[in-house]
């Protein structure tokens, strides 16, 4: 979970012929039954899966969430996490195909992942508090609040197992969660300490009082590891802002020009990498392909009227304080620009790394989009683009994956978000892999995972089994009747 607040993500536009397409299924309380045994399947086969959560609640209000002490910080979350409620759950599952070479004479590869995304609308059946904070966010962003009321599927904490009329429902959620354990697959999170307390709490077992139970439950439920993109990139990109939708443009900016502009990209982005002599002067083609389950319904366009890259950037017309952290308490409202291509060229050009031939990478971006169709062409490759596919028809519901081209200016919704995190782990993950080519994936794993980001402290919170924690009895039983 990213915990910041932007524009809405629901809107759509696209950006000449490099268009962006995001397919996803909305999973509600009318057709979850049908889609269940797909994604069942998908989990099982897939290489990583990504998650991203939307609650009623961050507890901004109590300093006691940002406390120094971590198992101060951890009781003040599990309160905020009990009187709460999750609204919806998005999670990306990426299938990594292999590694294929366009050509003899082509020393790029492409890496091709199937990312299959979904959205599941929740409501909570039990009290729940709401943050007025929380509530406006929820709304900016387009989540219509009727909805979640009449088409999200119940779902009970784990605190309460009584009787419901919606029983079945709240089976087949708790079966998806027990899904997501049995795959033992890596668990993929940007910031997601909170995430994932909402989602044991949710659909595993109460929340244990001390933390070290709770991070040795993790650790049993995801032998596969818990990788933070956030931590990632703060702690080992190095990078000046990581916010989550900064990150993923920057990445898709360079993955979706031709071969000789993404060299350049990488250039200016992998100059210390290559300094060391440890980064490939060429970057893999990345692709994320999918096809969507049902017909797809795009939205209206999202009107909006930025300055010129050029000149907000001359001018310093962008928010710095969105550049920063990602979040802007005026929101839609600001005066400033929040547009991301603004803010990577004004990083760029503070840091000295544009090169003289391309001082105006707006023009450059605009050039890239009228040569990516004909290298496209070339590659019979499709650019960064996200489908699912189909499961057989007796199971799929006529109308339910919807396909948006997101305006970058308006990332956020929790199935974009998971897509998102997964995309950009999938560039750690591969950056990683050529900086260090001769490293296992236990290596990898060891530089990479199993650390949860942790806001305002120095150092990430370890997701590894104490030799003196024991797990607890909540998970213990969950586990047992998972078998």
């Amino acid at each position: 979970m990213e915990t910041s607040s932007s524009s809405s993500s629901s809107s759509s536009s696209s950006n000449g012929n490099d268009s962006e397409v995001v397919h996803y299924v909305e999973l509600t309380r009318h057709n979850l039954s049908h889609y269940i045994v797909s994604i069942m399947s998908l989990m099982h086969n897939a290489s990583f899966i990504a998650i991203d959560c939307e609650f009623t609640g961050l507890g901004l209000t109590r300093p006691e969430t940002r406390a120094a002490n971590i198992e101060d910080r951890y009781g003040a979350l599990r309160k905020l996490v009990d009187s709460h409620a999750l609204v919806a759950v998005g999670f990306s599952i990426f299938i990594e195909r292999p590694r294929v070479t366009q050509s003899p004479t082509d020393n790029d590869s492409t890496l091709l992942y199937d990312v299959h995304v979904f959205q599941l609308l929740l409501c909570c059946t039990q009290d729940y508090t709401v943050s007025p904070e929380s509530l406006r966010f929820l709304v900016d962003n387009g989540y219509d609040l009727n909805r979640l009321v009449r088409d999200g599927v119940p779902y009970q904490p784990m605190t309460s197992i009584e009787a419901s009329s919606d029983g079945q429902r709240i089976h087949l959620l708790r079966s998806l969660f027990d899904t997501l354990i049995r795959a033992r697959r890596p668990l993929v999170v940007h910031n997601g300490w909170l995430d994932l307390l909402f989602l044991y709490h949710g659909f595993h077992a109460p929340l244990p009082n001390q933390l070290s139970a709770w991070v040795a439950d993790l650790c049993d439920m995801f032998p596969a590891g818990i990788w933070d993109t956030k931590y990632t990139a703060d702690y080992i990109d190095r990078e000046p802002a990581s916010f989550l939708a900064l990150l993923y443009r920057k990445w898709a900016v360079i993955y979706s020009c031709t071969t000789n502009q993404r060299w350049h990209a990488s250039e200016r982005l992998h100059k210390r990498r290559r300094a060391q002599g440890t980064a490939s002067p060429a970057t893999p083609y990345l692709a994320c392909i999918t096809h969507p389950m049902a017909p797809a319904a795009l939205p209206t366009k999202c009107k909006t009227e930025e300055p010129s890259l050029a000149a907000s950037t001359e001018n310093h017309l962008y928010c710095e304080k969105y550049a920063n952290h990602g979040h802007c308490l005026l929101g839609r409202h600001c005066p400033y620009s929040h547009s991301l291509d603004v803010i990577l060229d004004a990083q760029e050009q503070r840091t000295g790394k544009a090169s003289a031939g391309s001082k105006k990478k707006s023009r450059k971006r605009a050039q890239a989009s009228q040569e990516h169709s004909e290298h496209e062409n070339k590659r019979h490759c499709p650019p960064t683009s996200i489908a699912t596919t189909s499961p057989s028809s007796s199971s799929s519901p006529s109308s339910s994956s919807i396909a948006i081209i997101p305006d970058p200016s308006h990332y956020h919704a929790a199935y974009f978000d998971a897509y998102m995190t997964g995309y950009v782990h999938a560039v750690q993950r591969q950056a990683q892999r050529e900086q260090h080519p001769d490293h296992t994936d236990d290596q990898l794993r060891s530089l990479m995972g199993d650390r949860l980001y942790l806001i305002g402290k120095s150092m990430p919170l370890p997701m590894v089994r104490s030799a003196f924690a024991t797990t607890s009895a909540g998970h213990r039983r969950r586990m047992a009747s998972m078998k």
